[in-house]
């Protein structure tokens, strides 16, 4: 199953972003809202099980998956929700 190799991509570079835009505020990811082409042969439940597994105890953990399919074979993370600590 390559949505595995799929879900390690979009976790590190959700988790990268985080850290390079100093959004340390940031205490859990509840929605990604990702486009992938049709393409890359992605089932949409086995993605989001996967970037589950790959997530573990990470800001990621638990997040819920929005998946827009498009006619071309990109994956984009178009949009990151998440809740922010009342500091």
């Amino acid at each position: 199953m390559h949505e595995y190799g799929l879900a390690g991509s979009i976790v590190k570079s959700v988790l990268k972003k985080i850290r390079d835009t100093d959004a340390a505020q940031i205490e859990k990811i509840t929605i990604l809202k990702l486009q992938v082409g049709k393409l890359n042969n992605v089932t949409p439940a086995a993605l989001e099980q996967a970037v589950h597994i790959v997530a573990g105890n990470s800001l990621l953990s638990g997040v819920k998956l929005e998946v827009e399919e498009t006619a071309n074979s990109e994956l984009t993370v178009v949009e990151v929700i998440g809740e922010c600590s009342q500091a």
